[in-house]
């Protein structure tokens, strides 16, 4: 990582936040600020952002929120903007301008409930809520009498107001000091959240106790995977960057951190100082060495908080290398806490440069600038709870009166060989502190709990653990120990709802005390919980490995076990779980699913493959994260049987008839009416924000002769401008052309697999009166699936586009554009290649994505003949990156997946069949054209493929050369081997093509297609040779190779 090697800004005690922010821009405005990567990729990019481009981000939206929040004046009352967002760099920056504006932004958790984010509101007393889209659903759950303003998109930003001057007054800066910059918020373990402020003061006297530790960071990047809302988070992004010349990482996913992400978000990276989530640690040492040393190979260090780390899993990272350290503090102080060191320096953020053996690596010592006061515990002798006193800094919060300080609640034992090494040991009273980091407050779920006279006593157990469980002691009773969990589960499950999200109870982790071992009670009568917990031991790490490896009673499968079944199964436990109604394609994480119901989800997939002929195969606890939508899992576990060819009663070719018969019946015509014909082309299409259907909506946009386009899309919880802003910024498309012909576009939400699209009358009535093509390029695609399951949302979705057309009141018929596939004619055998005509025999497709593809192509011709639909169906040879951009090509296609994984396996195939590939963009120009073309006869068919291939030895050549360290050249069948082998262990496998094995073990090629009929109308399908600049422009954006500079691969 480049340094500029300058040091912080001179003055940083009693300054104001964003007067710090601006000085050291001013300082160093080309010094990289943060690192931004897609999370969500296998080969992330970095993109860099500098102090300067940090700054003119902040005065953008700066300047947005004036125009809506009345400015507020120093010394003035303070004006407190509550913020829920997804954590990242455009979080910081809406941060940095609600500071910059004089306000005061609470910081919420998007974890809380309804009812704790109504309560946080009501007691900062917040004025406003901002919000991003992704968390727009939990403030819609609150009742609110604020207003609630949206998160700005800074893509589309113009740079606002040039930057204010550093130097305020002296008066100034007094009268803010103490003015809180912005609150963070406990966990609500012990009741409603608090409010914690950091002021100016206080988060100016932090920064300044970490500038004795530059050096240790010099070349360093940082990266925090806790959110901004958290003290760790709010540190290591709001604070660090002001007193180390280091970068920060934001990875931008909507997916939570697995042990597996994080190994891909550092790949690109080394030196990083990593400030994990110990349960992330965890999973990188149960994934095995070879995770292990990775990530160790990228660190500086691995400077973990908010939780305990298991003592076992830290000593063997550190065995392979992993430098774990582990620093301590809380939200009204920092961090009070540093590694402990052989020397007396006792300094914020010091790395130890000696090996700390037998576990020293758990201690710590205090930092300077407070006074620490260390108290007997009630609990035994040797252990200590601390009070942190004023001194050179002062707590955020005082809550102890003699002396007075912050008493923390925590316990502390003094290493005996080693004065002045302290190690964490637990906390005083009824907290349980889970392995993420958040805390259970045990008292009230007993509370709870001790209401039904059922019970006579409760333990609250998970210390460490991913989730906490009970141990219930029943009222005398003859039910039995099953019985009496029976009984008491609707009870849990409405506490459930009560009690926040990461505290509630799964069922398979409630144990009930047998009356040969009951609870240790003390004299008084209360809980020995100790010694009770200790009793049941065993049986709380039997119900955890019970719960990880599923009871698949909990779960229905149907005992025909074909894959279109255990879809619909899977769909219906999954949205049983996340109480909602759930998209089969869509990811499960945008649908609203966290860590704590994927943790349920995994249960459910161990379930369904319990239920399969295969019920020893062993499913990953991350197995939501791998294959996360219902499509994808089912997909999967599916593919875990030993045969998976479908029981269907009939053969394929007899499913793909019964299929067309099936919805090509009773078409509706609608006779014409011209009056209301609107001038002009209007188009209706779907998959805008796909590869094709991003450059096709691009085309239309600047198209003169098209008037109007509704762009039909799938409601998700994204919203759809962002959806298709990105869809554009990715491909290196103009996203300036959504604004300039902003009055050309209609977003309208449909959902195809339902009767008028789900449209209210009014808006159907609308469309089917205007459109004049309707272009259909939506498809998923994936070669694992069975025919049956394209049925719901693609063969239904046809139909109802096929109605939408014939219901049209124009003189003229709609025409109905259909993008098939070479996959509906791959098996096609004659002497030459495919003609551009259609087919009446099902068995020249292979696949359920090829028979899906061929199903509604026949449905079109027969509604061309028997209703009279306008009707052109072309179909898509192998699509590469476009010639202009970005060169995006989807990393989720065959090639690119071929690509990446021989990256990770140091080998490439060399015996591949020549390649046909056509760059996107020509394609969908092609497409334009076509569609457009008045002269065809119906139903007309028309391939857009490249004529000319492209030899395999050359691609493979260039990619082998280009990519470091160079490839080795393979037959198939031995890199197939190579595969196979890393592909034995899913969670630890990181090559792409484990999920399409199968699919590239069967050599699936496809047929050249005939193009004269579509040559004489679009030349430029005669693409030629793919050129090897344009090859390595796609290597580029896979993230194969790195920058280079590359030549204009555009075609005249």
């Amino acid at each position: 990582v480049p340094s500029m090697a300058l040091s912080p800004p001179p003055q940083i005690r009693d300054t104001l936040v964003h007067h710090l922010y601006l000085k050291t821009e001013k300082q160093k405005p080309d010094a990289i600020f943060a690192k931004i990567i897609n999370g969500d990729v296998l080969d992330p990019v970095a993109n860099d952002i500098t102090w300067s481009q940090l700054m003119r981000d902040v005065c953008s939206v700066t300047s947005q929120l004036k125009s809506s929040i009345r400015p507020r004046t120093s010394g003035t009352p303070m004006k407190v903007v509550s913020v829920l967002a997804r954590s990242g760099y455009s979080y910081l920056v809406h941060l940095l301008a609600i500071i910059s504006c004089g306000w005061t932004a609470a910081l919420l958790s998007t974890k809380n409930s309804p009812a704790a984010l109504e309560h946080l509101i009501e007691a900062s007393h917040s004025q406003y809520v901002l919000v991003d889209q992704d968390s727009r659903a939990l403030i819609e759950g609150c009742l609110l009498m604020i207003p609630c303003l949206d998160f700005f998109d800074l893509s589309l930003l113009d740079g606002g107001d040039s930057l204010p001057p550093t130097q305020p007054e002296s008066t100034v800066v007094e009268s803010e000091l103490d003015v809180p910059a912005l609150y963070l918020h406990t966990s609500g373990s012990t009741g409603h959240p608090k409010l914690v402020p950091w002021t100016h003061r206080f988060i100016s006297h932090a920064i300044f106790s970490y500038l004795e530790a530059t050096e240790e960071y010099k070349g360093c990047m940082f990266y925090c995977l806790a959110p901004i809302c958290h003290a760790m988070g709010a540190m290591f992004a709001l604070e660090a960057p002001l007193a180390f010349d280091c970068p920060i990482l934001f990875a931008e996913s909507k997916k939570p951190i697995t042990g597996e992400a994080l190994l891909r978000h550092i790949r690109p990276f080394s030196n990083v100082a990593l400030i994990p989530i110990p349960s992330i640690l965890q999973q990188v040492a149960d994934s095995g060495p070879e995770a292990m040393r990775e990530l160790a190979s990228h660190l500086k260090v691995a400077y973990y908080g908010g939780a305990g780390l298991d003592v076992d899993a830290g000593n063997l990272l550190r065995a392979h290398g992993v430098p774990v350290i582990s620093g301590f503090g809380m939200f009204g102080f920092h961090t009070i806490l540093f590694p402990a060191k052989p020397t007396k320096l006792r300094c914020s953020m010091l790395i130890p440069h000696h090996n700390l053996d037998n576990g020293e690596w758990l201690y710590f010592q205090w930092r300077k600038g407070y006074k620490i006061l260390m108290i007997d515990s009630a609990d035994e002798p040797d252990i200590k709870e601390c009070i942190v006193l004023p001194a050179e800094d002062t707590p955020a919060i005082i809550n102890h009166r003699d002396p007075i300080g912050f008493r923390t609640g925590d316990l502390w034992k003094e290493n005996p060989h080693r004065s002045g090494w302290w190690k964490h040991v637990g906390r005083v009273g009824d907290v349980t502190v889970l392995a993420n980091g958040e805390k259970t407050n045990n008292k009230q779920l007993e509370t709870l709990l001790l209401r039904d006279p059922r019970i006579d006593y409760v333990i609250v157990f998970g210390e460490g653990k991913e989730q906490n469980g009970l141990l219930l002691s029943p009222a005398p009773v003859l039910s039995s120990p099953a019985a009496f969990e029976d009984e008491i589960w609707p009870l849990v499950q409405r506490i459930n709802e009560e009690i926040p999200k990461h505290s509630r109870i799964n069922r398979e982790l409630i144990l009930v005390a047998t009356p040969t071992r009951p609870f240790a009670l003390t004299d008084k009568g209360t809980v020995r919980a100790k010694a009770t917990l200790a009793m049941y031991e065993k049986d709380i790490e039997e119900a955890y490995r019970t719960m990880d490896m599923d009871d698949s009673n909990l779960w229905t499968f149907d005992r025909e076990f074909n894959l279109a079944n255990l879809t619909t199964n899977l769909s219906a436990a999954i949205g049983q779980i996340m109480s909602r109604k759930i998209s089969v394609w869509d990811d499960l994480f945008e649908q609203g699913l966290d860590s704590f119901l994927a943790f349920r989800v995994a249960a459910v997939v161990r379930g369904a493959a319990r239920a399969s002929s295969y019920p020893d195969a062993v499913i990953p606890r991350n197995v939501v994260y791998v294959y996360p939508s219902v499509a994808a899992l089912a997909s999967y576990v599916h593919s875990l049987v030993p045969s998976t060819a479908e029981p269907v009663p009939e053969d394929d070719a007899t499913a793909v008839e019964m299929m067309i018969e099936k919805y090509s019946a009773n078409f509706v015509v609608q006779n014409p009416n011209p009056t209301g014909d609107l001038d002009g082309i209007v188009v209706a299409l779907t998959g805008a924000t796909g590869s094709v259907g991003s450059f096709i909506f691009a085309e239309l946009l600047v198209d003169p002769k098209v008037q109007l386009i509704y762009s039909l899309y799938r409601p998700s919880v994204q919203d759809i401008g962002e959806r298709q802003l990105k869809s554009f910024v990715d491909r290196g498309l103009d996203s300036s052309l959504l604004q300039e012909y902003v009055h050309k576009i209609r977003f309208v939400a449909v959902d195809l697999a339902v009767d008028r699209l789900g449209l209210d009358e009014a808006l159907y009535d609308e469309i089917a009166r205007a459109v004049t093509h309707i272009i259909h390029p939506a498809w998923h695609v994936n070669f694992n699936l069975s025919l049956q399951s394209f049925e719901r949302t693609h063969i239904v979705g046809v139909r109802n586009l096929i109605d939408l057309a014939l219901l049209s009141h124009r003189r003229t018929r709609p025409r109905f554009i259909f993008l098939s596939s070479v996959a509906s004619v791959a098996g096609y055998s004659g002497p030459s290649g495919v003609p551009e005509e259609t087919f009446n025999n099902p068995q020249v497709a292979r696949t359920g994505y090829g028979m899906s593809k061929y199903a509604a192509e026949r449905i079109l011709d027969r509604a061309v003949i028997g209703a009279g639909l306008n009707a052109v169906v072309i179909r898509l040879g192998q699509l590469c990156g476009a010639t202009i951009g970005t060169g995006a090509w989807s990393p989720s296609e065959y090639i690119p997946i071929i690509l990446r994984s021989s990256q990770l396996l140091g080998s490439i195939p060399s015996d591949l069949p020549d390649q046909r590939w056509l760059p996107v963009d020509i394609a969908s120009k092609a497409v334009i054209l076509l569609s457009f073309n008045s002269s065809a006869t119906v139903p007309a068919y028309y391939h857009v493929e490249n004529p000319k291939p492209t030899p395999w030895r050359e691609i493979v050549g260039i990619v082998a050369d280009c990519c470091i360290p160079k490839l080795q050249l393979v037959p198939m069948d031995e890199w197939l081997e190579y595969v196979a082998q890393r592909s034995k262990n899913l969670e630890t496998s990181s090559v792409p093509a484990s999920a399409l094995y199968d699919f590239f073990a069967n050599r699936f090629s496809t047929p050249p297609l005939i193009t004269d009929r579509t040559l004489s109308l679009v030349p430029s399908v005669n693409f030629g040779s793919i050129p090897g600049d344009l090859i390595q422009h796609y290597l580029h954006y896979l993230g194969l190779i790195p920058d280079v500079e590359l030549e204009d691969a555009g075609v005249d």
